[in-house]
């Protein structure tokens, strides 16, 4: 998924004779001739034959499924990654601190973990897979509950509940990707404007049969992608979009660069400013959430920026992430 290398041009100096070698053979590997034939090929044989995947980190599981397993995924999912006690004391330090720290710019502080998706489908994983103890995320709901004041919205509920009403290619995450598809975009949005809803009357979600979907054959999520075997994946992915006639937000500032800020704004006092801060598991429901908000700021950067907070004053400062962050993070580099 990254552009093919060029062809160095001839060295002039040391220092670029020093390189030329692993540059010209970077440009070798990407452009030889039937690379991408080749690389379809034993993806086909890994995949549909033996079973396996071609990357390292995913793994097929039932339906069409497949499975991200970096940053521990599967260790957390059976509990034998556990937090340890001073693990477990840093991230309720940090969620407790960012709630201090909203609440002296007088904003309430939200924050909302996306379960991995293995965590909504454990029993589409192969075998050997069973628990053995609670997950990280068992073990900070509880902590966060019991030792803090920080709101803390949890999504797996919501998403199981979900599922009851799954049929084929009808599931609330993508089979071939790690993100949710349409469904589960929405169910997050629910329980998310819901939550805004408790501090914000003026916040109404919108039904299920309001929204629009629309179906698309072009599955961006997919890891057939990476593996050259997007057409014998399932392509389709869902939208969803506000009710037809009431996307009312308008899109003030949409910068380009990765860690830009974003902001898109409705003309209704009676509406909450949000800053959300949060990974690609917000991209499908910024759209929907930002209907709701007066003024809906929301940047990628990786966690909560006290001078943004303190610049932008909302009413409410929120942070999405998705579970594996669990272990991805240190929260005392974060501190």
């Amino acid at each position: 998924m990254r552009t093919a290398a060029v062809l160095p041009r001839i060295p002039d100096t040391f220092a670029r004779l020093e390189n030329f070698p692993a540059r010209l053979e970077n440009w070798h590997d990407d452009r030889l001739g039937l690379r991408d034939v080749m690389l379809r090929w034993r993806s086909i044989v890994r995949l549909f034959v033996f079973g396996v995947t071609p990357a390292p980190d995913v793994l097929p599981g039932d339906h069409g499924f497949l499975f991200y397993t970096a940053n521990h995924t599967l260790e957390m999912l059976r509990g034998m990654r556990p937090f340890s006690a001073r693990e477990l004391d840093d991230w309720v330090a940090l969620l407790e601190a960012r709630r201090a720290l909203c609440e002296r710019f007088g904003a309430r502080y939200l924050f909302v973990i996306g379960p991995n998706k293995e965590s909504i489908y454990a029993d589409f994983l192969p075998p050997g897979y069973a628990p053995v103890g609670p997950t990280r995320l068992d073990q900070l709901v509880r902590a966060v509950r019991e030792r803090t004041r920080v709101e803390f919205l949890d999504l797996r509920p919501a998403l199981l509940a979900a599922r009851e009403r799954d049929g084929p290619r009808n599931y609330v995450y993508s089979e071939p990707g790690t993100h949710w598809d349409g469904r589960g975009n929405f169910v997050a949005y629910r329980s998310i404007a819901a939550a805004l809803q408790r501090h914000f009357p003026a916040v109404v979600p919108f039904e299920s049969f309001e929204v629009k979907r629309i179906h698309v054959n072009e599955n961006a999520d997919s890891w057939g992608l990476r593996m050259y075997v997007q057409d014998l994946l399932d392509p389709r992915a869902t939208w969803v979009f506000p009710p037809p006639g009431r996307e009312r937000a308008v899109i003030v500032d949409d910068a380009p660069a990765f860690d830009a800020v974003h902001r898109w704004k409705v003309d209704d006092p009676s509406l909450p400013k949000v800053l959300l801060f949060h990974d690609s598991f917000a991209g499908g429901l910024v759209r929907l959430l930002g209907q709701h908000c007066r003024e809906l700021v929301f940047t990628l950067r990786p966690a909560a920026d006290p001078e943004l907070v303190a610049a932008e004053r909302p009413d409410l400062v929120m942070e999405l992430w998705v579970e594996r962050v669990l272990d991805a993070w240190s929260p005392r580099a974060l501190m």
